[in-house]
């Protein structure tokens, strides 16, 4: 089963040879970005990848009519079985969610809703039915390892030009799944290099290195934690199955392999604390600060998700409705200067959670049943094989699993790895179903097929192409006129440019949502833009406005189009305070969706002192300030409005509160620019003015 050439075998149809060069093509997609599309890294290559696998899967349905291929019984193992039940679990949770649409479609931001789930079960069986050899499964392996090569050598060169504390996201899009495509990766080439001739063995090897390098660059803690699992699996295994070996061989190997280990992380912990390499160690000392900022916020969303599953712990909320959830049980964090960087979330960053929200405990079982399978299989491939060379690569895979698995569980998938994990979930069915006596290697429809069979196989063709055309065709097209019809300049803003941003958007097949949140905050960075006259301006805004009003009537319960048009809103009454009760009702309505969100309150207060309003004003910061005590922009705002309204006895408490409250996170009586000035102006109209005079001059010392 080994070795073999990249030909096309006379024993396999024309259709077959298609399909198998038509698969072979997927790990290119990795590489592909575009700028004509929003979001450039997931939109082009998704749209490519339904393509590509919809027009080999009506090709394979062609063939089965003209009787050129037929799938047998013993092709379906375990695996693909329990593949297909996790993709039809989310689709049961899909219809009984709190928004189907959502789950079905997801959003143009991910676009990893339910459907295209199916791509990726459609793609699963069209890699059964067609590799027929293990070397057609090691050739799909080797061919995603160079273009991955391709992908980690950007990503250095990237890090080269950009300094020595970028993160690199070279064509993947983000640091994170740079990480997480590239962990995958290291384990694969490891794989081929147990798998492959030994001709082959160090190449392989070098390549898992340069992408390992690229791994450490990208200073993702998640792809980092996973390697080192998956490396210790692979290691106890690895000790536990050779029989060939003898006892003191294997503590040998089991010593030398956690020895050098611990070299690796002491020495990497090192590395990170010596202060003339801290640019250059900057990926390395963030792979070792586990607790910052960044995990701090995961830890919270992850309280907030235990909550939402509890709420809904058998079916859960339905796929990609995670935000519903956390809106509904958003707790503020007291521990903060400033509200969280996440405004909202969409993603609890991790699997399980993320299961348990959309798919209650039924999606959990059926996700951790899927790992266990594919592990299952791998290990029973290693330890009853009579062909021994097969141990070392069972166990690599193994730990490829597990490993990607300890990774989700900080992080979700993409794509560019999605596709690697189904592809190994293919391996391990091709492995299942190799004890499979010849008696089950039936057809599974009789040749020449019945009428009812040939019916529902031209319908399923037709489907299919009505979803290419639909779902594919028409979403490329119109997204490519929208992001023509978006300026390419804030200089080149004007009424033509916002009629086609208004066509565009109305002529769009599916999810609009991202769409007009683009729209929004362009009209919100162009606001108060002097390149742009006040009435684009405007209309740009009320554009923004409308559209967003109407994502609100379609999801009423969805945070972000109310928080986005309350902004859009507030801007406009920058310009015209008259619109400033329209923004406050805006900010209200969100807040019902999320009444605890203090960053909503502060655009309330804002909105309220427009509007000169500043009783209410005062309300809504002393909320605001009861959820961040530790924010120090309301308390400026609400010592402002004391020295307004003159409330003598508020003003002292407030002021003293804000001073200690400075001092508590500086250390010292210091500001930033715009507290200082502002805080200056607030002391001026006290009896204190020396205080006002002591702040500017510190501050023009510090400067």
């Amino acid at each position: 089963m080994r070795g073999g050439s990249l030909t096309a075998s006379t024993a396999i149809s024309t259709e077959q040879f298609i399909i198998k060069w038509g698969l072979y093509t997927i790990p290119y997609l990795a590489l592909v970005t575009s700028t004509l599309l929003p979001y450039g890294f997931v939109t082009p290559r998704v749209f490519l990848f339904r393509a590509i696998v919809e027009i080999l899967f009506v090709i394979y349905l062609v063939g089965m009519m003209r009787g050129r291929v037929s799938p047998t019984r013993s092709l379906f193992g375990i695996p693909i079985l329990a593949y297909a039940v996790f993709v039809v679990v989310l689709a049961v949770t899909t219809l009984t969610g709190v928004n189907p649409a959502r789950s079905m479609w997801g959003g143009i931001e991910r676009m990893d809703g339910v459907f295209q789930s199916f791509h990726h079960l459609m793609f699963l069986l069209l890699m059964v039915l067609v590799f027929s050899k293990e070397d057609d499964w090691l050739w799909f392996f080797r061919i995603s390892l160079g273009v991955s090569l391709v992908v980690a050598m950007f990503g250095i060169s990237e890090w080269v030009s950009a300094g020595p504390s970028h993160r690199p996201i070279s064509t993947i899009g983000n640091a994170g799944y740079l990480g997480e495509y590239l962990l995958v990766h290291v384990f694969l080439g490891i794989f081929l290099a147990a798998r492959d001739a030994k001709l082959r063995r160090g190449a392989y090897l070098a390549v898992a290195i340069v992408e390992l390098i690229a791994l450490l660059l990208t200073g993702t803690r998640a792809g980092a934690l996973g390697l080192v699992f998956g490396l210790i699996v692979i290691g106890g295994l690895r000790v536990m199955f050779p029989k060939e070996h003898r006892t003191a061989v294997r503590l040998r190997v089991a010593v030398v392999s956690l020895g050098s280990l611990s070299v690796v992380v002491a020495g990497t912990w090192g590395i990170g604390q010596v202060g003339f390499m801290s640019g250059m160690t900057a990926p390395i000392r963030r792979l070792m600060t586990l607790i910052n900022d960044t995990a701090a916020n995961r830890l919270y969303a992850w309280k907030i998700s235990l909550r939402a599953i509890w709420d809904k712990p058998v079916l859960g909320w339905g796929p990609n409705n995670f935000d519903r959830a956390f809106n509904q049980f958003f707790q503020p964090r007291s521990d903060l200067t400033t509200p969280p960087h996440e405004d909202w979330w969409d993603r609890t960053h991790n699997i399980i959670l993320d299961l348990g929200i959309s798919s209650g405990v039924v999606g959990v079982i059926a996700f951790v049943l899927l790992l266990s399978i594919v592990i299952w299989a791998f290990y029973r491939t290693a330890h009853t094989t009579d062909a021994p060379k097969l141990q070392g690569p069972m166990i690599v895979m193994i730990g490829l699993v597990l490993g990607y698995f300890v990774n989700l569980l900080f992080i979700f998938p993409v794509l560019t790895t999605s596709i690697l994990f189904v592809s190994v979930v293919g391996y391990a069915n091709y492995y299942w179903t190799q004890s499979t006596s010849d008696s089950h290697q039936t057809k599974l429809f009789a040749k020449p097929y019945s009428k009812p069979v040939r019916v529902s196989i031209g319908c399923i063709v037709a489907v299919t192409i009505l979803a290419l055309y639909n779902w594919t065709i028409i979403p490329v097209d119109r997204l490519y006129r929208f992001t023509l019809a978006l300026p390419t300049s804030s200089t080149v803003v004007n009424q033509a440019a916002i009629d086609r941003i208004r066509t565009t958007l109305n002529n769009q097949p599916f999810d609009q949502r991202e769409l007009r949140f683009m729209v929004a905050h362009m009209a919100m960075n162009t606001s108060g833009n002097s390149n742009i006259s006040r009435f684009i301006q405007h209309s740009l805004l009320n554009l923004a406005a409308m559209e967003l009003g109407l994502q609100v009537a379609l999801d009423h319960e969805d945070l972000r189009p109310f928080w986005d048009l309350a902004d859009v809103l507030y801007q406009r009454a920058l310009a015209d305070p008259a619109l400033a009760e329209a923004a406050a009702d805006a900010y209200q309505r969100a807040i019902r969706v999320s009444p605890k969100q203090p960053q909503l309150y502060m655009g309330l207060a804002d909105s309220f002192i427009l509007g000169e309003d500043l009783e209410s004003a005062e309300r809504a910061l002393q909320q605001v300030v009861s959820y961040v005590p530790r924010w120090v922009e309301p308390r400026i705002t609400l010592v402002m409005i004391y020295i307004i309204t003159k409330q003598e006895q508020q003003l002292s408490l407030a002021q003293k509160a804000l001073e200690e409250l400075i001092r508590e996170q500086r250390g010292s009586l210091t500001y930033t620019a715009n507290e200082a000035q502002r805080l200056a102006s607030a002391y001026y109209g006290t009896e204190d003015p020396d205080m006002a005079t002591q702040i500017l001059n510190h501050q023009m010392e510090m400067d």
